[in-house]
């Protein structure tokens, strides 16, 4: 009788597993960018963005204190809002290092409450330098652009929602206001 003898089969390390994969600017993976989350998706695209500039600039800074639609005659876009409500997120939620899901569902409630899910999500997807360095070509978001999703989420439009995008910071600010 033979003896089947187990073999132990692996990926090569240069395998990205799972659609996740990161790359640096070669194409090689690199450790540097770890993406677990769809959030780390969402904060690399802000990165890239040079959100964190936008952000600081004073005539930014000046029509967010008073919720200006135009600044020296050019309207604010929706890229614009949608880097201001990532930096609003991260800013409120590290603060008090609430977890990647917290963040998610707060950026999802605020694009909902805004009426630009879809819009947000195409505009994330779309970016091709995201996609190439965050997904694996063979992955979904890679292949597809996530065109179906986005009809499916316009379905949304027609609810008028206000979820609240503090619901992970509640319980600490409930705890500030008792003392």
């Amino acid at each position: 009788m033979l003896k089947e003898t187990p073999t132990i089969r692996s990926l090569p390390a240069s395998f990205g597993f799972g659609c996740f994969v990161a790359k640096n600017g070669a194409g090689h993976l690199n450790k540097a960018i770890p993406l677990q989350h769809i959030w780390d998706v969402v904060l690399f695209f802000y990165g890239s963005k040079s959100g964190r500039e936008l952000e600081d600039a004073p005539v930014r800074k000046l029509s967010q204190s008073f919720k200006l639609e135009n600044v020296a005659g050019k309207s604010i876009t929706s890229k614009q809002i949608l880097l201001t409500t990532i930096e609003n997120i991260v800013s409120s939620h590290a603060r008090l290092r609430r977890s990647k899901d917290a963040q998610w569902k707060a950026f999802v409630s605020a694009a909902m409450n805004e009426k630009k899910l879809p819009a947000w999500l195409r505009i994330i997807f779309r970016s091709r330098y995201v996609v190439e360095m965050c997904y694996n070509s063979w992955s979904y978001v890679a292949r597809t652009g996530c065109e179906e999703l986005y009809t499916l989420l316009e379905g949304l439009h027609k609810y008028n929602v206000e979820l609240p995008v503090d619901l992970a910071l509640r319980p600490f600010q409930q705890m500030k206001d008792a003392f």
